[in-house]
């Protein structure tokens, strides 16, 4: 017998994130929130031209679905969602989301589009201050909502069972078990506030896929809040315990702390899962920088992925191990993703960086030891004296940029709006 504790440290060791990898072969599929969820984040909206070219970067990219909005909240809304229809895409399609009524599952009927998420509250709080009903009167309500979607001949139907982690887990059985019969494409788990560990996720998704099989072809999905941090952690969870359907939104923005990002969700799916993704990883930083752009919220420098910071070096023990193999600093190249790494000059830089650059801008040039020191030492000295007086101005600056992108109308604007349309009575 092989003796596993004897084996050399550096044997078996050809992909290090596969040694830590849950493989799973059934089909994962993408859906974009962006367009819905992101743009209800405070103070964000987006233009008909800038929704389309961020769906055109999606379908290039390989997205399959996308929430693209909810018809019911103006007029201005319910058209785009009918010309966003109407664009021609090559293979994404074009979703909406409407609360639990039927008239406005007839109003998502007149856009044309092909996925209608069906917003389901099922905890406690929520149907009682949202419906004010008893739980199996309400259940029936859900009921036939769903049916009538189905009646209207909707093609793909998705029930998001909104608030779920926070929900009695024997209503949602129970309602599933009243809505398991009707051809819905995925019942999703949805953590509205975030406040679900991913234990907790993956129990209830085996309790939701236990409940609908045999007998249903729905799937199940997973729409993660991120107000504790862990939104990328439950969908991966959920995703271990067979939810296939997993939403998320470009960097990540949405109501209050966002959700899911999906350069977080693409890398962490391909690298670590090693789930063979139909995605071109290489448009993540594309659909980064345009998300960016289009709704005024920056991404941090340290932001895992796409950050500023993500792919510089410059401390003199990591720059000496990448100069040698880049592997032993890097998990994956960064030109995967639309990126490359870089090295910095500053206080904790080491005689790597400084020989590198020395043969690349000196190389007639021999330098002795202590020049080469010299060097070093003046290059730490340089940096620290530069200072950081820039700091507190930019910060300055974000804040107040914050406050006018993302800070809506004032009170006084509302005022003003309000005369205007009521000048005879104020």
């Amino acid at each position: 017998m092989e003796n596993r504790a004897a084996r050399e440290p550096g044997q078996r060791q050809k992909d290090t994130a596969a040694n830590f990898a849950g493989r799973r072969k059934s089909k994962v599929v993408l859906v974009d929130g962006t367009l819905r969820e992101g743009e209800q984040s405070a103070g964000v909206f987006f233009t008909f031209r800038e929704k389309l070219e961020l769906l055109r970067l999606m379908d290039k990219a390989g997205v399959r679905i996308a929430d693209c909005g909810m018809p019911a909240v103006s007029d201005e809304e319910f058209l785009t969602l009918k010309k966003l229809v109407s664009a021609g895409f090559r293979t994404i399609r074009i979703g909406a989301s409407i609360r639990c009524r039927i008239e406005e599952a007839e109003l998502f009927k007149k856009t044309g589009a092909t996925d209608c998420f069906i917003i389901v509250p099922v905890s406690d709080i929520h149907i009682k201050v949202k419906f004010g009903m008893e739980k199996a009167a309400y259940a029936g309500y859900a009921e036939r909502v769903v049916a009538h979607c189905v009646k209207l001949g909707i093609e793909h139907v998705h029930v998001v069972l909104e608030d779920a982690t926070r929900a009695d887990p024997e209503f949602i059985l129970f309602l599933l078990g009243k809505l398991r019969g009707r051809p819905v494409e995925a019942f999703y788990i949805c953590d509205t506030l975030g406040v679900a560990l991913p234990g907790n996720i993956s129990r209830l998704v085996g309790a939701v896929k236990n409940a609908l099989s045999p007998g249903s072809a729905a799937a199940v999905g997973v729409h993660c809040h991120n107000d504790f941090g862990l939104a990328l952690a439950n969908t991966l969870a959920a995703f271990d315990s067979g939810a296939a359907f997993l939403t998320f939104t470009q960097n990540g923005i949405g109501e209050r702390a966002g959700n899911v990002k999906f350069h977080e969700l693409a890398l962490a799916l391909a690298r670590l899962k090693k789930v063979p993704l139909k995605v071109d990883l290489g448009m993540i930083a594309e659909l980064s920088e345009a998300a960016e752009k289009m709704s005024g919220i920056f991404m941090s420098p340290v932001e895992p992925v796409i950050g500023f910071n993500a792919y510089r070096h410059e401390s003199g023990i990591h720059v000496s191990g990448l100069l040698r193999n880049r592997k032993v600093y890097e998990e994956f190249r960064p030109e995967a993703i639309g990126r490359r790494n870089e090295f910095v000059l500053g206080k904790h830089s080491g005689v790597c960086l400084i020989d590198k650059l020395l043969g690349e801008f000196f190389s007639g040039l021999k330098f002795s030891p202590a020049e080469r020191s010299s060097i070093l030492k003046t290059v730490k000295e340089t940096r620290v004296k530069a200072g950081k007086a820039g700091n507190a101005k930019m910060r300055k600056t974000l804040s107040g940029f914050y406050s006018s992108a993302l800070g809506g109308l004032s009170n006084r604007d509302f005022v003003e709006i309000v005369r205007s349309l009521v000048r005879e009575r104020v």
